[in-house]
């Protein structure tokens, strides 16, 4: 009892020279913590990379946001936090991006601890490698993939206008969608407590599974366990939910 005692003291302690310290920076500040030293936390809006070639990905993200488009030219840009700006490099056209800290402390403003990773590539760039964020979500927007892995534990995954060329998404608790999307290959999402959703994809099979959630077919609703079309294609989507449901509309044949 007096070490639960002690620890909520602490903890108080902590939260009052926090909020002084927000408050001796001219008004109600964000203060989080550099090691074990208060400092009031700075946005930033940066690029990192500019005009340099990359195909490949190897994305390592904490807590930011990757949002991933197709644009006039190669950049990079993070925008956030100061204190968990990643660090990004280009080596044998091998983007390295890498997000490992936190923040902790007293945010007055919600959108104090929202940061954001975009990553631009000119028209017709295709894009390997892999996508690992740890509680952000992963956008993806007319640039094509080829056998990328992303790996989202607790975001979304969100995937627009593209062709993916084979590949996986694995997901524990965020929801996966896909808009006007042509799979060729093999492509498997396994997500845990999330749903899956494909409208107006192009694909040739479909192989839907979910140990609790429904399987949904244009309307039309089979409940749980495994619902598939011509899932021998070499052209099919795989998509398996634990407690979440799967949901696929308006399919069409891969021209």
């Amino acid at each position: 009892m007096k070490k639960l005692f002690k620890f909520s003291v602490g903890i108080l302690i902590v939260g009052l020279i926090l909020t002084a310290v927000g408050f001796w920076g001219h008004g109600a500040r964000n203060v989080s913590f550099d090691g074990l030293k208060p400092v009031i936390t700075k946005k930033v809006n940066e690029n990192l990379l500019t005009n340099q070639h990359f195909d490949r990905l190897d994305l390592n993200v904490d807590s930011a946001n990757v949002t991933i488009k197709s644009g006039r030219k190669f950049k990079v840009s993070y925008r956030g936090v100061s204190m968990t700006q990643p660090k990004a490099l280009i080596t044998d056209q091998l983007l390295t991006v890498k997000q490992t800290r936190t923040v902790a402390g007293v945010f007055w403003d919600n959108s104090a601890t929202v940061d954001d990773i975009t990553i631009t590539v000119p028209k017709g760039t295709k894009l390997a490698g892999t996508i690992k964020a740890t509680s952000g979500d992963v956008t993806v927007d007319g640039v094509d993939l080829s056998g990328v892995t992303i790996d989202a534990r607790d975001g979304d995954v969100d995937l627009r206008n593209l062709t993916v060329e084979g590949g996986k998404a694995q997901l524990e608790s965020g929801d996966f969608t896909s808009r006007n999307v042509t799979f060729r290959g093999n492509y498997f999402v396994k997500n845990s407590d999330g749903d899956n959703e494909a409208v107006d994809a192009h694909v040739d099979g479909y192989f839907l599974k979910s140990a609790t959630g429904d399987n949904e077919v244009n309307g039309a609703d089979h409940d749980s366990g495994e619902q598939q079309a011509n899932a021998n294609a070499a052209n099919c989507l795989h998509l398996t939910s634990e407690d979440g449901d799967n949901t696929i509309k308006n399919l069409q044949a891969v021209e």
